[in-house]
């Protein structure tokens, strides 16, 4: 078994070799990558208690998740939202942590409604609070309503929602990255 410090000490070699223009034997750069990927990860943590007592936010779970990314193939936020929405007609629910509001989109017909979702104080944590169901009710806060022509080739419509939704003057790219993701569903 490989200790830190050896690990550390590799790292230090590995950064002499480098500092002089050397090239490092790969033993050190294949030993330091297991080591980094094994070491504790420092989070940041965004709100506490978000989801429970010592069930944090962490600023590592917020826009789009990696196995998002894998599933669209694309690390791209424009067109992840576009296969997500448009594409595939999923519902999309999100937590917005600068401003403290939960959003939707109801993208299961057509029109794509977006809007801000109720939510019950009464619960103790935020996660608690928003169930996440962006199907459109009575009373309701309507903040766009977006026609998907029946051509899908057309990009006029997601084009339309993506470059004119802005939160607090935020884009809609600057706000996913900023938000937690809770629904993501058909």
């Amino acid at each position: 078994m490989i200790t830190n410090e050896q690990l550390v000490q590799w790292h230090k070699e590995f950064e002499f070799e480098r500092e002089q223009g050397t090239h490092p034997t790969f033993h050190y750069w294949e030993d330091f990558l297991r080591w980094r990927q094994h070491r504790p990860m420092q989070r940041k943590i965004v709100i506490p208690d978000f989801d429970g007592p010592q069930d944090h936010l962490y600023e590592d779970m917020l826009g789009w998740q990696y196995e998002n990314k894998q599933e669209v193939k694309s690390s791209v936020s424009r067109v992840l939202f576009e296969t997500y929405v448009i594409d595939w007609a999923h519902n999309f629910s999100f937590y917005y942590v600068d401003n403290d509001t939960f959003y939707g989109f109801h993208a299961q017909g057509n029109p794509i409604y977006f809007k801000k979702l109720e939510r019950d104080r009464s619960q103790p944590y935020i996660g608690w609070q928003c169930e996440g169901n962006p199907h459109p009710r009575d009373g309701e806060e309507i903040l766009g309503v977006y026609e998907v022509p029946e051509d899908s080739d057309d990009e006029t419509a997601w084009r339309t929602m993506w470059d004119t939704i802005k939160i607090n003057g935020k884009s809609l790219e600057e706000v996913i990255q900023r938000s937690y993701i809770i629904l993501l569903s058909l």
